[in-house]
């Protein structure tokens, strides 16, 4: 399984409604790609002093590398990545391949 994690804060000047908007567009294409086995979003409500400066959290899990490799490619997450990159101020991607023992 590969967790597809992203880091993010949003522009001062970005309204509540279009991060709401953003988000439903990642729900909507994690639903309609196969290989997508659970979406998660969240704010970041780390309290300890080493707090990153990321408002946005969103985990994607994947079955496979070869799914994650469709998502990216996927028409949608092109055009939603384009318009991410117009609103965020920070946005950082970690892809975690989880090993088994």
């Amino acid at each position: 399984m590969v967790k597809h994690i992203v880091l993010l804060s949003f522009k001062d000047s970005i309204s509540t409604q279009t991060i709401d908007s953003v988000i439903r567009l990642f729900q909507h294409i994690s639903s309609s790609v196969s290989g997508v086995l659970n979406f998660e979003y969240g704010l970041n409500v780390c309290n300890e002093s080493c707090k990153a400066k990321y408002s946005h959290c969103i985990v994607i899990d994947f079955r496979s590398e070869l799914a994650k490799e469709r998502y990216l490619v996927h028409k949608e997450h092109i055009q939603l990545k384009e318009r991410l990159l117009k609103i965020a101020s920070d946005i950082d991607v970690v892809d975690i391949n989880l090993l088994t023992n």
